[in-house]
């Protein structure tokens, strides 16, 4: 080895070794490269044919603009407040350029889903509130065929209200019942129901992949000297932290490709088996509880498991046991029977028949002497479970 002007020369045999080092070492990056391609092509060609053209059209109907201002408060707090008050409203899914499926929605002036056509008692004995997502809301289920309604044909002198919202976690299912009108009035037993489905908990941490379709503007809780409290929205945190944004684009590029997609279904980039996370969601739900006292004048709180939750049921039901929270696991209710049976063709979110099934066990249990203020918690169960969609 000589070197000239600073300039370090190499021997003919060294070029040629760093050469052939080069080529070991570039050949597998190449050759992976191309092989991502090739299967990234092939499994977009696979999903065109297997999967026709399915696509979910949302239609606002009849608006009331007197009764916006009920929801356009909220509106910036929550992230989004996807039904005007006051509308009736229709959920399409088109195949091949057809209608498939389709359901109405009817929201009352206080922006609640309504069943105009179910019985609604004038003296109540007793009134049920649900909470939760598109699974409580009802999504592609028409007004007499959600949780809610089922309820209320099974308990005739309850007043039921649907307080669901599309999409809500329980980040947002807390500031909605401290803030938002519920017309909620005293009976002599107000119970209210908290219902989970897994995809709460990627909502309340927030997982990337949530973001990927949800608005980032929802509100994000963390850990401070009083507890629990409210530090702006995920997107205050994707703003102002580098590493949040970089994780966001990340997330955002990742689920455009359909080999991410068939290699795992979420793409978790915050650990949901992290302990504190799962403290952080059963907190939300306690102060959840603690708050419908006031807004609900709830004397009776419970958290319902949907059937097909997994990771729900073995982190949380033991969190909430030991905060005194009342659950009802109905994780396992559909035991052995076919998914599909349960769910609306080309989505997966519950049928009527899955409504049914869960309403006619919470009756039975609504009913029961376990099921009470102060009392232990109380669970129903089967043996196989099944996995819930995104609500």
């Amino acid at each position: 080895m000589s070197t000239l002007a600073n300039v370090t020369v190499l021997p003919k045999d060294l070029w040629y070794f760093r050469d052939v080092l080069y080529r070991l070492l570039l050949t597998p990056v190449f050759a992976a490269a191309f092989a991502l391609c090739v299967a990234e092509g092939a499994l977009r060609l696979i999903d065109a044919v297997r999967d026709p053209d399915v696509s979910n059209r949302f239609v606002i109907g009849r608006v009331d603009p007197t009764a916006a201002p009920l929801t356009n408060r909220l509106r910036n707090r929550l992230g989004y407040f996807p039904l005007p008050a006051g509308s009736t409203s229709y959920h399409e899914i088109l195949v091949n350029g057809k209608l498939d499926h389709s359901a109405t929605y009817t929201i009352d002036p206080l922006g609640h889903r309504i069943c105009a056509a179910c019985p609604h008692p004038s003296h109540p004995r007793q009134t049920l509130t649900t909470l939760g997502c598109s699974f409580t809301f009802g999504q592609l289920v028409n007004d007499d065929e959600t949780l809610a309604a089922r309820l209320q044909l099974l308990l005739p002198d309850t007043k039921v209200t649907n307080l669901g919202v599309l999409g809500f976690g329980p980040h947002q299912i807390l500031p909605l019942i401290t803030e938002f009108p519920t017309g909620v009035q005293p009976a002599a037993s107000n119970t209210t129901i908290y219902v989970w489905m897994d995809d709460h908990i990627d909502r309340a941490i927030g997982n990337a992949v949530y973001f990927t379709w949800h608005p980032v503007r929802s509100p994000y809780w963390d850990w401070g000297p009083h507890g629990l409290e409210e530090r702006g929205t995920f997107q205050d945190r994707i703003t102002n932290s580098n590493r949040e944004f970089a994780t966001f684009l990340f997330s955002k590029l990742l689920m455009t490709s359909a080999l991410a997609r068939h290699l795992s279904g979420e793409l978790p980039f915050r650990n949901r088996d992290r302990k504190e996370n799962w403290e952080k969601v059963a907190q939300l739900i306690q102060q959840i509880q603690e708050a419908s006292r006031g807004p609900l004048s709830s004397s009776r709180f419970a958290v319902v498991f949907f059937p097909g939750s997994r990771w729900g049921r073995k982190r949380l039901i033991p969190l909430l046991s030991n905060r005194g929270i009342q659950t009802l696991d109905y994780s396992q209710l559909f035991n052995g029977e076919p998914v599909e049976k349960f769910q609306i063709p080309h989505d997966t979110h519950p049928n009527a028949l899955a409504y049914q099934r869960v309403a006619e066990q919470l009756a039975k249990d609504l009913s029961s002497a376990s099921l009470g203020p102060d009392r232990e918690v109380t669970q129903w169960s089967s043996q196989k479970t099944q996995r819930p969609s995104k609500g």
